[in-house]
């Protein structure tokens, strides 16, 4: 999707996806466009004017910090106009109406307009709001009997999505005070809701390339998750789907192979490779592009196709970081699987330390770094356990600025037995700490389903304090938008990341 769509030094306006918040809850939630925005224009200062529901589409616009009073004032002053469209089974009481009942104890007004009488159960609607009270749009609705589709909150009926998107914003330019016609055109959604339909909310820097991302399709008796790796497409579901979701995926993406992953609860054992559903069968390895880098992958590696996609965002605020380090950061990946996290932080300049117990994957690892012409000289790639090599490496001279500690929920070796994330996490961290610069950087990460986000912040900052140091920062990350639309728990979904800048007491 087109998610940004103005863009110059005092306001930048989106195209807000269905599912995502304006901003954060808390901390520990994931992040909004606010924070997301925050991130990948890093050079221009954001601040917040105005709100979208979570379940609401459509345009909001962020003005730079120095014009955020100008552009408040106009929504104050009510001199921005805004139109929304909305779904409604209920039926209009007049071709227009307004609506000026008190929202939260406070004065409100909305003009509807019937835009289409879609069928004889189904309108479509345009809202303009006068005033620019929280849920304004909806209670209004529902007290003129057309509760928004979606809407079970207000008393409107059960849908795929909340049916309302903000479709037009008119406002006056910050810097030059011309006329700004700002639109966000009809999710695919609106045009029939009662039909399948894809949803994403892949966002990618606009400086990069992302080809591995995911979407869901709704409007069957579930939502179907779609993981897209460049040509191929991945079904994620316990059991093969029925053939009508093959048949709908299939004809939306005409000769594109199309696999089913099993999608298994399992800590331990082998899980079969990806499924063959249709089109071209994928003989062999494939490439992705994910923040402009190239990654292999495999479709007969079982589980993992060799790039978990959810840390996205991390590889790219880890590129971010690399870039702004001064002098050349030495950074150490443990568990490092395909060597990911050491590409992205390669690509931005960093030497790299990557550890795994298996060197098949480090091999893989070394292909990546073929893929983006990166040579090795600056970079190993350790075979072994890692508790054994933090203890090695604690020993050499050398220390590192930053360290990616991302291990799997369970695992064994003959060096450490048996790993528990939740129990093992803070020796761990002490391990880490040894081999720390006085001032540097933690990237701790975790998939537990099981573990809240609190707990695993308070166990990670509680290591780092009991070995003798100081947390001086924290930010904690989730999972990328296109995840987020398909996670089955949207309020605590399964990845959790905690940066910490950490410094020796």
């Amino acid at each position: 999707m087109s998610f940004v769509i103005f863009n110059d030094p005092s306001l930048i306006a989106i195209h807000k996806p269905s599912g995502l918040n304006t901003h954060r809850p808390d901390d520990l939630a994931p992040e909004g466009v606010y924070e997301w925005l925050q991130r990948h224009f890093p050079l221009f200062p954001i601040s917040i004017a105005h709100r979208l529901d979570k379940e609401t589409s459509g345009v909001l616009v962020f003005p730079a910090s120095s014009h955020c009073a100008n552009v408040s004032g106009q929504f104050e002053r009510r001199e921005i106009r805004k139109t929304y469209f909305f779904l409604t089974r209920g039926k209009p009481p007049n071709p227009e109406w307004s609506s000026t009942n008190p929202v939260q104890g406070q004065k409100a007004q909305t003009r509807f307009v019937v835009d289409k009488h879609i069928s004889n159960q189904l309108f479509l609607c345009r809202a303009y709001p006068i005033s620019g009270r929280t849920h304004q749009i909806r209670q209004h609705a529902a007290a003129s009997g057309v509760p928004i589709l979606g809407d079970t909150p207000y008393g409107g009926p059960p849908a795929s999505r909340l049916f309302l998107h903000s479709q037009q914003l008119i406002m006056k330019h910050p810097v030059t005070g011309k006329e700004l016609v700002l639109e966000a055109p009809f999710p695919e959604s609106f045009l029939n809701p009662d039909k399948p339909w894809e949803h994403s909310a892949h966002m990618e820097d606009p400086d990069f390339i992302t080809t591995a991302h995911r979407f869901s399709v709704k409007g069957f008796s579930k939502p179907v998750t779609i993981e897209q790796l460049g040509e191929v497409l991945l079904i994620h579901d316990q059991q093969v789907p029925d053939q009508d979701v093959i048949q709908f995926v299939a004809s939306r993406h005409p000769g594109k192979p199309l696999y089913l992953k099993k999608v298994r609860k399992e800590i331990r054992g082998e899980l079969p490779a990806q499924e063959h559903l249709a089109g071209p069968v994928v003989e062999s390895a494939i490439t992705v592009k994910e923040n402009g880098l190239t990654y292999k992958l495999s479709l007969a590696e079982g589980y993992s196709t060799g790039l978990f996609s959810d840390q996205r965002e991390n590889r790219f605020s880890l590129m971010n970081w690399a870039r702004s380090h001064q002098g050349t950061p030495k950074v150490l990946n443990l568990f490092s699987y395909t060597c990911s996290f050491s590409v992205a932080a390669a690509a931005a300049g960093a030497s790299t330390v990557s550890v795994d117990l298996s060197k098949k994957y480090l091999d893989w690892g070394r292909e990546n770094f073929a893929l983006n012409n990166m040579p090795l000289e600056n970079h190993d790639f350790i075979f072994g356990d890692v508790f054994d090599w933090l203890k090695r490496l604690g020993k050499r001279q050398g220390k590192y600025d930053l360290i990616i500690v991302d291990p799997p929920t369970f695992s064994t070796s003959k060096k450490s037995g048996s790993f528990r994330v939740e129990k093992d996490f803070p020796e761990l961290i002490k391990g880490c700490l040894q081999v720390m610069t006085q001032k540097g950087k933690l990237l701790c990460s975790t998939n537990n389903h099981t573990w809240p986000p609190a707990a695993f912040a308070g166990c990670i900052s509680s290591a780092v304090r009991n070995s003798g140091w100081k947390v001086t920062d924290t930010r904690y990350q989730s999972l990328p938008f296109d995840f987020l639309i398909t996670e089955d728990d949207p309020v605590r979904p399964y990845l959790k990341t905690l940066w910490l800048d950490v410094e020796k007491k």
